[in-house]
């Protein structure tokens, strides 16, 4: 059986240009985590996707944040729900189920 060292840089290249530099970024530390956690292929498939989606995810709620220009940001704890608002207490607590 042939043994085939991998360099982990050509893996990171290969991520980038599948546009997934998130991905690429945190490959060697995923890798090192792998290896000192006897990870599985799968495990480490799993890990490596679930990283790019998380961080696709803040990405694009970045994004939205920043087209919605808010002029600050309010959480929905921070909702006064005493002064003149059309959504009830209950409404609100609806809403945060969702999250």
């Amino acid at each position: 059986m042939i043994e085939r060292t991998v360099d982990y840089r050509n893996v990171q290249r290969q991520f980038k240009q599948f546009r997934m530099t998130e991905t690429a970024n945190v490959l060697p530390h995923l890798l090192r985590e792998a290896e000192q956690h006897s990870w599985t292929y799968q495990e480490l498939l799993v890990a490596l996707c679930s990283h790019e989606e998380k961080r696709r995810e803040e990405k694009i709620t970045r994004k939205h944040l920043n087209w919605a220009q808010f002029p600050f940001e309010m959480s929905l704890e921070d909702f006064n729900t005493l002064g003149d608002i059309a959504l009830s207490d209950h409404q609100i607590n609806q809403l945060k189920e969702f999250d």
